[in-house]
């Protein structure tokens, strides 16, 4: 059809091992269904609009070129089928779209969705150059993937569910505003969210992980006025960067690993609750805040931790120096009923304080010993 227009009522449109191309027209769809089995439906420079409709894609292809698709009440569904959207639109009005194994590629293109979900189960969502807008709505993964490359994911008031999924960004963004992102691993399957050269920002809302995995390879995830909260998972640290505005890290019986990485907390504390933070050849600035270690333990093995007008605290907890450094300027370490142990290690406290209460310092301060490392307290 070319620079024409389609109106189906309660009908339907199938393609079955064809092909239907629409050129500079419309399609307008009330109660009705588009299937594309094993064929592929292409939409060029066009509006279609779905109704409380259906479009279903079983190994097939719907291809949006220069185009819109605009889907109101209604669901799209793909089943081992593509949906494509090069440099055109597709707006979700109270909608799901559900991937079943099947692919969506937004190729500088963009995917709005406002009060609907996007549930991706054992499919694939990939992003190159275009972008995915999710107002008030889900993104569920269910052994599902999405890949961001250099393109953008933003929620809004939304949620990113991860059950054994993976999300991937590579030089692109994936921005969640006043929502959450879960990590869950009910099958005991590794299931992450990578972050490689590309950026995760996380305003007013929460990254949980339980039992998942957060991997920043020479990428950032930046928490700003939020929470990031490690719940039996870990996060990773691989010469990337995690940066905490005016929010708080939590781990509680989780791990975060700093390899070659940084992590920069302002205006909040980094709170380990029988969790682990293990800095080897990394770095973990505090600027006016506290690292509280409540029976939990820090290892500084060839890394840095800095805190810079805060505190550390050490509560029934423990912290090791292998062959890093801890620097505490104008701030205090206090001990209370935890260890700090400093082998091949540097603790230095600039203008500050060493306050042990009930504790126990393996340093060199009256009784205790230094294992081949040093505790400098300059005032």
């Amino acid at each position: 059809m070319d620079n024409g227009t389609i109106l189906a009522e309660n009908g339907s449109f199938v393609v079955e091992n064809g092909t239907i191309v629409v050129e500079n027209g419309s399609i307008v769809m009330d109660n009705g269904t588009i299937l594309a089995e094993n064929g592929s439906f292409v939409v060029e420079n066009v509006t279609i609009v779905v109704d409380n409709g259906t479009i279903v894609a079983e190994n097939g292809t719907i291809v949006v070129e220069h185009g819109r698709f605009i889907v109101e009440n209604g669901t799209i569904v793909e089943e081992r089928g593509t949906i494509a959207v090069e440099n055109g639109t597709i707006v979700v009005e109270n909608v799901s779209i559900v991937v079943e194994t099947g692919n969506i590629v937004v190729e500088n293109g963009t995917i709005v969705v406002e009060n609907g979900n996007i549930v991706v189960d054992n499919g694939t969502i990939v992003a190159e150059n275009g972008n995915i807008v999710v107002e008030n709505g889900t993104i569920v993964l269910e052994n599902g993937t999405i890949v961001v490359e250099n393109g953008t994911i933003v929620l809004e008031n939304g949620t990113i569910v991860l059950v054994n999924g993976t999300i991937v960004v590579e030089n692109g963004t994936l921005v969640l505003v006043n929502g959450t992102a879960v990590v869950e691993n009910g099958t005991n399957v590794r299931l992450e969210t990578i972050v490689e050269n590309g950026t995760f920002v996380v305003e007013n809302g929460t990254i949980v992980l339980g039992n998942g995995t957060n991997v920043a390879e020479n990428g950032t995830i930046v928490v700003k006025h939020g929470n990031f909260v490690v719940e039996n998972g870990n996060n990773v640290v691989e010469k990337g960067i995690i940066v905490v505005e005016n929010g708080t890290i939590v781990v509680e019986n989780g791990t975060i690993v700093v390899e070659s990485g940084t992590i920069v907390v302002d205006n909040e504390n980094i709170v380990v609750e029988n969790g682990t933070i293990v800095v080897e050849n990394g770095t973990i600035v505090v600027e006016n805040r506290k690292i509280i270690v409540e029976n939990g333990i820090i290892v500084v093995g060839n890394g840095t931790i800095v805190v810079e007008n805060g505190a550390i605290v050490v509560e029934n907890g423990t912290i090791v120096v292998e062959n890093g450094t801890i620097v505490v300027e104008n701030g205090t370490i206090v001990v209370d009923n935890g260890t700090i142990v400093a082998e091949n290690g540097t603790i230095i406290v600039e203008h500050g304080s060493f306050v042990g209460e009930n504790g126990k310092f393996v340093g060199e301060n009256e009784n205790n010993v230094v294992e081949n490392g040093t505790i400098v307290v300059e005032n």
